[in-house]
Formats: structure tokens, sequence, C-alpha cells
């Protein structure tokens, strides 16, 4: 399972591929290794990147505005279609 507390990057994409985020955060726990050539995380990434907590709330921010904007589009189109059945 994901643990955003491990993490520096976080990304975050649509269905499309499209890139919603793109942010580092600090990770909670000190840096043992930051294995920068398979990660691409290097130390100057995180000397300036957000807390935890702060990049856990634009993840929630966007999912929520995503998960409304879906069930608008589901309440629109079901209401279209029962309304071309009348």
């Amino acid at each position: 399972m994901f643990d955003l507390l491990l993490s520096g990057r976080i990304i975050l994409c649509n269905a499309w591929g499209t890139v919603l985020l793109d942010q580092y955060a600090k990770p909670l726990e000190a840096i043992v290794s930051y294995r920068t050539k398979k990660t691409g995380i290097t130390a100057a990434n995180l000397k300036t990147a957000l807390s935890v907590a702060t990049v856990k709330k634009r993840v929630m921010a966007l999912v929520e505005v995503s998960a409304s904007i879906l069930i608008r589009e589901i309440l629109l189109h079901n209401g279209w279609c029962i309304g071309s059945l009348t």
C-alpha cells in the first residue's frame, strides 16, 4: 500500500495521463538513501519541498474536485437519458 509519509514526490494523474499534481514532499522520517538513480530525487529537491500535510491537502482537494465532476457528469448523463426516453 502507498504510504504518503514515506514519499519524496507525489504525482497525481487523471485517467488520460494528464498530470494534475507533481509535488515534492518532505518525508517525516529521516532519509537513509535518496536512491537518485532510480527515483530522480536529490537532497536539493527536498530542501524546498512542502510538508507532507500540505501536499496531502492538495491531493485531497484534487480528488474531491474530480469526484464531484464525475458525479455531476453521471447525473447529467442519466438525466439526459431518462429525459430522452419520455
